[in-house]
């Protein structure tokens, strides 16, 4: 149950599928003209030119090379919030649940000499979710959500918009992943609200966000008489880091 994310996201998400700005590199000597030049990509720069601060080294003629970005899980998490009302108090609280038990993947494509972003999954293992109470994380795990009977979570794009024509390093780009999420072996249609930043050549940081009602997934909103009443609508976000593992030759 997404910065997807997502440090994305995600991302859509991706997950999310999860914001700097670098100086810019020092500008290379000019190269020999040659006819009909082409400007380098950030991302791809020409072999005669230095790569620049945080950009993924590519091979700017190996159009169709696809990269994959791996969720790092010691730096990325997701979780839930959700609007609660204890009978007996003047006011509903927020309350907050938390995994870093994320798996997940990103890839991005060259095409044209850019570096666009094509897909992303995650996985989240819902039996780790931690709030402030252990007592209502135990319910969520034994009623309601039954994460221990439907551990996981799980989430893939099947499109992203909004993206622009490429993802710069050390630039935050925001972004939509479209795609299923299947939780209580139930799937539906999300959107996740992501951002990410491709930095250090080959990390993206990110994170993305949904809202989804506990209904459409098959199960109620918490509801004790007499003690606490839960509203039904759950904001969803995954944030974190995803390394570049698998580099095509």
């Amino acid at each position: 149950m997404s910065h997807l994310a997502l440090r994305v996201t995600v991302v859509a998400l991706a997950w999310g599928v999860l914001s700097a700005c670098a100086p810019a590199p020092t500008p290379a000597p000019p190269a020999a003209a040659r006819p009909n030049p082409e400007p380098a990509s950030i991302n791809a720069p020409a072999t005669s030119s230095p790569t620049p601060a945080g950009a993924l080294k590519v091979d700017p003629q190996a159009d169709g090379m696809v990269y994959t970005f791996k969720v790092v899980p010691e730096e990325s998490q997701a979780g839930y919030a959700v609007r609660e009302q204890f009978f007996g108090r003047p006011a509903p609280q927020t309350t907050v649940g938390t995994t870093q038990v994320v798996e997940g993947q990103f890839t991005a494509e060259l095409r044209g000499g850019k570096l666009l972003l094509r897909s992303s999954q995650f996985k989240v293992d819902l039996r780790t979710l931690k709030s402030d109470n252990p007592i209502r994380d135990q319910a969520i795990q034994r009623a309601w959500l039954e994460s221990n009977k439907y551990p996981f979570a799980e989430f893939s794009s099947t499109r992203i918009e909004g993206l622009p024509p490429e993802l710069k390093a050390e630039r935050e780009t925001a972004f939509k992943v479209i795609g299923n999420l299947t939780i209580r072996e139930t799937t539906k249609p999300v959107t996740f609200d992501a951002k990410a930043t491709l930095t250090n050549g080959d990390t993206l940081v990110g994170s993305g966000t949904t809202f989804l009602l506990m209904k459409d997934f098959g199960f109620d909103a918490p509801d004790i008489a007499g003690r606490l009443q839960v509203t039904d609508g759950v904001t969803v976000t995954v944030k974190g880091t995803a390394k570049l593992v698998a580099v095509p030759q």
